[in-house]
């Protein structure tokens, strides 16, 4: 997990990087996140989220692919394994246009039960963390 995803009591956290166009819809979700524990980063589009996604090497990326701002899936493939891929949508379609969906929430969905769902996300522990042996982690796949 990133180094920045430490609280004040040096338990670790899950981070999420939220990629949702809307703004208001984005505070609230990293709102919810933030008080559920997690370290919440926030994008308000596919290219923002891929740059941020090699920054903060989140353990969960929750997307909303509806809007045109977010639509852009192609980084997602790219991802390692080791990031659990959250669709927040009004289209059942949309979730299969994503590679590798670990969870596909429909919309109208209520804040507290996307936390809830995330929450019981299985850790990434199948994946070392590589920093500790003194290599550097990726979230990219190798191409």
């Amino acid at each position: 997990m990133s180094d920045v995803a430490r609280s004040a009591a040096g338990a670790v956290r899950r981070t999420v990087l939220t990629v949702v166009a809307d703004p208001v819809i984005r505070e609230l979700l990293a709102l919810h996140l933030r008080e559920a524990g997690f370290f919440a980063v926030t994008a308000a589009t596919s290219a923002e989220a891929c740059r941020l996604a090699g920054e903060v090497l989140p353990d969960v990326l929750l997307i909303d692919p509806d809007a045109p701002e977010c639509a852009d899936l192609a980084f997602c493939a790219r991802l390692s394994e080791a990031v659990r891929i959250v669709v927040l949508s009004g289209s059942p379609a949309c979730c299969s246009r994503v590679p590798r969906v670990a969870l596909c929430l429909h919309k109208p969905y209520a804040p507290r039960d996307l936390v809830e769902r995330l929450q019981g996300l299985p850790d990434r522990d199948d994946s070392p963390d590589l920093s500790r042996q003194g290599g550097s982690r990726s979230i990219w796949t190798a191409t």
